[in-house]
């Protein structure tokens, strides 16, 4: 039987956060949901330590990395998603390996 993990409210206000900037944006979360899920625990501590949601795959904790980091609109354009691969462009298919998380 898996064992289940419990969410943290931290958890819950990121997954809410990042849904609601891929609507905004007409982008799609990653169709992994081990990425997405990864990602999101990822999100959550940066905002339990900081205070911001800053992005996991940008070193520099600055306001334009805060996620969605100021040039996620230049990599989803360039490349079909953002560098983290958690925001895709809609009509974009997931077959890229995901590294870094």
């Amino acid at each position: 039987m898996a064992k289940k993990t419990k969410i943290t409210e931290n958890e819950k206000k990121v997954e809410g956060h990042i849904k609601i900037c891929a609507l905004e944006h007409d982008w799609k979360l990653n169709d992994d949901k081990t990425v997405v899920a990864k990602l999101i625990k990822s999100l959550a501590k940066n905002l339990e330590t900081t205070g911001f949601v800053y992005c996991p795959c940008r070193i520099s904790r600055h306001p334009d990395n805060v996620c969605p980091c100021s040039v996620v609109e230049l990599d989803i354009a360039k490349d079909g998603h953002c560098k983290c691969r958690l925001f895709y462009a809609k009509g974009n298919k997931v077959s890229e390996p995901t590294t870094g998380v």
